[in-house]
């Protein structure tokens, strides 16, 4: 009998095996984890920014069917504000500060910080599909700009 109780003492714990083996599986997993979340959170940044210039998207459109897709009279803030498009020529707040707003012949120019990476995302409008639809084309531009964290191609 003293030899069953001294084993149930003796297997009391984990072996410094099993302890190696769950570190390295946390490891494995943080590995993987920790570069997923960030291209996760980055992206979403991106979408936001993106999400905040969405009224001067539809004002860009309203100032070219009041034109006839003459880019030329709707390609800057105040262009848009005395088309009517628009109400204020002011710059429009971009979400979470993620990034700075310009905008030339009409071309919306997204330029990101620190947390989204330094990428450049310009939103380009393309009128000549159609002369009555207006196609933006989204585009990433930067060495560590990716589909993966931008969510758009370079």
């Amino acid at each position: 009998m003293n030899i069953r109780r001294a084993r149930k003492q003796m297997q009391k714990g984990f072996t410094l095996i099993e302890l190696m083996i769950v570190v390295a599986i946390i490891g494995i997993l943080a590995a993987v984890a920790i570069p997923q979340y960030r291209d996760y959170t980055t992206k979403s940044r991106w979408a936001a920014a993106v999400a905040s210039v969405a009224g001067i998207q539809q004002a860009v459109s309203m100032c070219l069917q009041n034109n006839a897709g003459a880019i030329a009279k709707c390609g800057s803030l105040d262009d848009l504000k005395d088309d009517g498009a628009l109400k204020t020529a002011d710059a429009p707040t971009i979400a979470n500060a993620a990034a700075t707003f310009a905008m030339a012949a009409g071309v919306i120019t997204l330029t990101g910080d620190d947390k989204t990476g330094n990428c450049v995302v310009t939103l380009n409008p393309d009128a000549a599909t159609s002369a009555n639809s207006l196609t933006w084309t989204i585009k990433s531009s930067g060495t560590d700009c990716t589909k993966a964290n931008t969510g758009f191609e370079n």
